[in-house]
């Protein structure tokens, strides 16, 4: 039997201390860097899909689980996949997922130089359109050409929830790597 190729374990994790205490981040690969940021609940597991993708793309250079039955995961949610995001929580606790949301005045304070300055850089928006927060942000999704005058290209995936890059990984690492090719 072949041994499977896990792009997982190529990963090294580093905790880096910030401002506002330490993040964890995940590496893979090597060349420009590419960040892929997620919100609560979620953790660096749900860009696995994409991690090895962009590294082979850039050159080189009571447990949660027990709220989750089985027969209930969505068709994307492996139990493995659980198992990790199980262990991330006990490993790190909920309290800075939660922080980060409870904090969010405080970026409305930390930001207010910035209001009304467009993001020049050049950016790249996929949402889900059955994610809840793409309905609350249509106003600010419409106005993405005057407050994204760098977003290169714009995708709301039919049938595709919150978790883009964990129910369509092709998808999104198809879309990922057409944008980064259009920047070269």
């Amino acid at each position: 039997m072949m041994a499977r190729h896990d792009p997982v374990a190529e990963t090294t994790h580093r905790l880096v201390l910030s401002g506002t205490g330490r993040i964890h981040l995940v590496e893979q690969g090597s060349g420009p860097l590419v960040l892929l940021v997620h919100g609560f609940p979620e953790s660096w597991y749900s860009w696995r899909h994409q991690l090895p993708v962009l590294a082979a793309f850039v050159s080189p250079g009571g447990t949660l689980r027990d709220r989750f039955p089985i027969d209930r995961l969505p068709a994307w949610l492996s139990e493995d996949d659980l198992d990790v995001y199980a262990a991330e929580f006990e490993r790190t606790g909920m309290s800075g997922a939660l922080n980060r949301y409870r904090n969010m005045d405080r970026d409305w304070e930390d930001l207010a130089g910035f209001d009304g300055s467009p993001i020049t850089q050049p950016s790249l928006f996929i949402g889900g359109a059955l994610d809840a927060s793409t309905t609350w942000l249509a106003d600010a999704i419409k106005a993405y050409p005057v407050t994204l005058p760098g977003l290169v290209s714009s995708h709301i995936l039919d049938g595709c929830g919150h978790w883009i890059q964990q129910e369509r990984p092709e998808e999104v690492n198809e879309i990922l790597s057409d944008w980064l090719a259009s920047l070269r």
